[in-house]
């Protein structure tokens, strides 16, 4: 049986965040990019005498604008790919997860933050358009699913679909399969 976890974001702060995303020239690539021959000078990726992917060679202006989904000692939060010392927009902060509307609890807790995502580190990088779309119907709060299997492009439009016709009792939602 699939487990599904929700978790919540301030749809401002995540606006924040996208608009930093593409706002910058060059944005950083997260670790399962760095492989991806089109991102890399004369489309090859190059490796140093240790075998690993040399970064000098990535093409930092061929990044797409990304948001990435991290769990740390920090708690989770949401982040764009922007590289911090070459945009021009002022700093945007992340945007930390809630489990509940904000007028209630806080932030969500380290013991809470391994039951969502595992007692490992997360650094994902997650595409920008589903945020978009719900972003534009967002009241307030926008809220990420988080499933233990990858999802078809069918299963994730119809969640998205059944999130938008039942906004009055849920939040927009963006779903995003990890394996915890």
């Amino acid at each position: 049986m699939e487990n599904k976890r929700t978790i919540l974001f301030n749809s401002e702060d995540v606006r924040k965040l996208i608009v930093q995303a593409f706002a910058a020239s060059y944005r950083s690539p997260a670790l399962s990019e760095l492989d991806n021959p089109e991102y890399h000078i004369g489309g090859v990726v190059k490796r140093d005498a240790k075998g690993e992917i040399a970064t000098r060679n990535v093409d930092y202006a061929k990044i797409p604008p990304r948001l990435w989904l991290v769990k740390d000692a920090g708690g989770i939060y949401l982040l764009s790919n922007a590289k911090a010392e070459l945009y021009a927009t002022e700093e945007v902060g992340p945007a930390y997860a809630r489990l509940t509307e904000p007028n209630e609890s806080g932030g969500i807790s380290s013991r809470e933050a391994d039951r969502l995502l595992g007692k490992s580190r997360v650094w994902m990088a997650i595409p920008t358009v589903p945020f978009m779309t719900a972003i534009r119907r967002a009241r307030g709060t926008i809220a990420v699913e988080i499933c233990d299997k990858p999802l078809s492009r069918f299963e994730k439009l119809k969640r998205f679909v059944v999130g938008m016709l039942a906004r009055d009792k849920t939040f927009p939602t963006v779903v995003v399969a990890i394996n915890c």
